[in-house]
């Protein structure tokens, strides 16, 4: 890898790592006063709810998909059969993970159910979550700034909707859509380096 190439991937993650530390002390303020604990509350247990299903359907596949793609780097008929053969089985983990997520807020979640629907947006996402390719390519500045730019977007969004404790489900819908369209936009990105192979 070219020296220049270090340099811009460290100056990329350092942006991304500002962007996510100053970002949230700037917004939760603001979110505090608006959802009040209760709502704050019930949208930190849902999320660590779905976060479980996440963890499942994201299985290794960050790190094992780094290494796999790192080690194919320059080859681009390599690389495009190595992310095709690891995103069906990734995809196979995924929806069996939101199926599961979905039994469960069927059968066991009472209260709050709707905070925990809107969840499986957050969930679904982990089918489109690819970072680990252009990890893998030691591409940080694509993942770099499409998160930066959405986060900012985000951010903006709560500033100007969420006013009240009874806009916790609208907070919960931007919060998860957010982590959608990062993922499909890096998905939608990837198609043109690797066309889609059976």
């Amino acid at each position: 890898m070219k020296e220049n190439s270090v340099k811009k991937n460290f100056i990329y993650q350092v942006i991304y790592n500002i962007a996510t530390l100053v970002i949230p002390l700037i917004v939760t303020p603001f979110i505090s006063r608006a959802l009040l604990e209760n709502e704050i509350g019930k949208f930190t247990f849902s999320r660590s709810i779905a976060s479980y299903f996440v963890v499942f359907a994201m299985m290794g596949i960050v790190k094992y998909g780094q290494r796999a793609i790192s080690i194919n780097n320059g080859n681009d008929e390599d690389n495009r059969k190595t992310f095709w053969s690891l995103f069906y089985t990734h995809l196979c983990f995924s929806l069996v993970s939101l199926v599961a997520y979905v039994l469960t807020v069927t059968i066991f979640i009472g209260t709050d159910q709707i905070l925990f629907w809107v969840e499986t947006i957050y969930v679904a996402s982990a089918i489109f979550d690819i970072t680990w390719f252009f990890y893998g390519k030691e591409n940080f500045g694509r993942v770099a700034i499409c998160s930066v730019v959405i986060k900012l977007i985000e951010a903006l969004l709560y500033i100007y909707l969420v006013k009240t404790p009874s806009d916790v489900i609208l907070y919960s819908i931007i919060n998860c859509s957010v982590y959608l369209i990062t993922q499909i936009v890096l998905f939608c990105s990837i198609l043109k380096e690797c066309k889609f192979r059976r």
